[in-house]
């Protein structure tokens, strides 16, 4: 098992994206937290407002995928709320982590476990859709740990080869 933003998994192994004004992707230098700053956007209406920071990478087994989160809303006022994020994503698939029904400054936090299978784009992101400059989220993750599980696929386990000789010295 790999823990922490290190070894297979490591700061330099993932695809980070932003988009809008002001967000970012970070790993700290102890390798155990990723934060993301979701984009100030701000710009109203059609084609305005709307940002996103991601980190992703694709699973090189299938995986338990375990972390700590925390959604941190607390430094902006007005917010828009955890309905526009936070998110945990498998091939750009949104899985909410928080209830998605909150709005305003609400701080959350949970540990999640999720299977991901060998090939899917795993990682997290924090989106904006219509925020207009009234404030941004923080999402970090920590105690990352991935664990390697059998495959679901008997072509896709790890292949042996055993060697047999044969002697007719008894």
């Amino acid at each position: 098992a790999d823990s922490d933003f290190g070894n297979t998994y490591g700061p330099d192994s993932w695809t980070l994206v932003t988009t809008g004004n002001q967000s970012s992707v970070t790993i700290n230098d102890e390798g155990t937290e990723l934060v993301i700053e979701g984009p100030l956007d701000e710009q109203f209406g059609p084609g305005g407002g709307v940002g996103f920071a991601k980190a992703c990478q694709p699973a090189r087994a299938r995986l338990s995928v375990t972390f700590d989160w925390y959604y941190d809303l607390s430094t902006s006022w007005p917010n828009t709320g955890s309905f526009a994020d936070p998110a945990f994503y498998i091939n750009d698939e949104v899985i909410h982590l928080s209830a998605t029904t909150l709005w305003g400054n609400q701080n959350q936090s949970g540990t999640k476990t999720i299977v991901v299978e060998q090939g899917d784009e795993f990682g997290w992101g924090v989106e904006s859709y219509v925020v207009g400059g009234l404030g941004n989220a923080v999402l970090t993750i920590s105690n990352f740990t991935t664990e390697v599980l059998p495959s679901q696929d008997p072509c896709q386990d790890e292949q042996r080869i055993v060697t047999f000789t044969a002697s007719d010295d008894c």
